[in-house]
């Protein structure tokens, strides 16, 4: 335990010394090879020297008698072969300093130190006359017809209205850093990813077709099927293409910077307008629209891999490194820089929780790619 300890405070002794101006050339290779083990260190030390107590310091470092302050003490320690208290003291004494200056420049002009967090359950709510409603995992809220309790938006099942009444109309956004349910009024469940917008009735026409439309983002659509509505099938309009279903399980990845909208089929069948063509799916298999040359491929995948993200879990398989940070950008709320454009074609596999820290998922990608990376306030930084 001593070591280490002696270790540190070797440093705070050298940071103190180059602060004076006494640093010798051998000591300052000493203390630059510490500052580049870990960005941790180049951090301390800017914020040692740059905080506004630094003036405050260098005057608490030459006001303090080390000599005196040390024959005080020298009597009541006893002798000892084994550690050296007299060069132990004198490195103390300078950490003791570094306390005082670090803690001087924290409280004059504190750390504003962005904590970067996993999201959560929060929306918010479009309402037919233009009112947005926020919602959370904690926070309640119940209007006519529609409840929202542990991040969940559910309609009340009500009969559908006549063809003849008008149809409104209610939105649900997902921000960065977030993630809702939504259960609409014939019982269709909807997962939210973050970064998502969905436009729907909050009450569907009787005998005509359940239209609704996936703005931008990422949902997961659990259908009630036909059978229990009356024989109403069940559309999705999003990016230029029409899903219609009679009762199914499937997922719409579709976020205007991504460079292709992915449909991927869990259970049941899908019929897919695009392109003037009408393509039918089968479950696992999943349809790749490319944005740029405008058109369209069906793969075969493990659609439960793919759409694992609603049940908690990241789940990464030969993807681009620019891709999975993306994703991972969209669930933390972060900015994503590359030093070089290379780094963003590596491909990377692996499968996280989505409640890990951000720095266990970061450490885990470059060590396995021998990369680096460095969180700068809200932005990663891929060396």
């Amino acid at each position: 335990m001593i070591k280490p300890l002696v270790d540190n405070i070797e440093i705070a002794n050298l940071i103190t010394k180059k602060m004076k101006g006494g640093l010798t050339d051998e000591e300052s290779i000493q203390l630059n090879s510490w500052l580049e083990e870990q960005n941790a260190n180049k951090e301390i030390y800017s914020r040692i020297l740059e905080g506004d107590g630094f003036a405050e310091g260098i005057d608490l470092i030459s006001e303090f008698d080390l000599e005196n302050s040390w024959n005080q003490i020298e009597p009541k320690i006893k002798d000892s072969k084994s550690f050296n208290y007299k060069r132990y003291f004198k490195y103390a004494a300078a950490a003791s300093v570094l306390f005082l200056i670090a803690l001087t420049t924290y409280i004059v002009n504190p750390f504003e130190k962005t904590e970067i967090t996993a999201g959560t359950p929060k929306a918010v709510l479009t309402t037919v006359n233009g009112e947005d409603v926020v919602l959370e995992k904690e926070k309640k809220y119940s209007d006519q017809f529609v409840s929202s309790s542990n991040g969940t938006l559910k309609y009340d099942e009500i009969p559908a209205v006549s063809s003849k009444n008008a149809v409104n109309y209610n939105y649900l956004t997902i921000p960065r850093g977030g993630e809702f349910t939504l259960v609409l009024s014939d019982g269709t469940k909807v997962w939210l990813n973050s970064d998502t917008k969905i436009k729907y009735p909050i009450q569907f026409k009787r005998g005509a077709p359940r239209n609704v439309e996936l703005l931008y983002g990422e949902a997961y659509f659990d259908v009630v099927s036909a059978e229990d509505f009356n024989g109403s099938s069940f559309s999705v309009q999003s990016n230029g293409q029409r899903l219609k279903v009679l009762g199914t399980e499937f997922n719409i990845k579709s976020y205007p910077e991504d460079l292709a909208t992915k449909t991927t089929l869990v259970e049941g069948s899908v019929v897919v307008s695009i392109a003037g063509e009408q393509v039918e799916l089968t479950p696992d298999s999943q349809l790749i629209w490319d944005k740029e040359t405008e058109s369209f491929k069906v793969i075969e995948l493990n659609s439960i891999a793919e759409t694992s993200w609603k049940q908690g879990v990241f789940n990464f398989n030969h993807l681009p490194l620019e891709e999975v940070l993306k994703v991972v950008s969209r669930w933390y709320d972060v900015n994503v820089e590359f030093e070089h454009q290379e780094t963003k074609k590596i491909q990377f596999n692996g499968v996280f929780k989505k409640d890990q820290k951000i720095d266990n998922i970061l450490e885990t990608i470059t060590k396995s790619i021998n990369t680096a990376y460095e969180i700068k306030e809200d932005k990663i930084i891929i060396k």
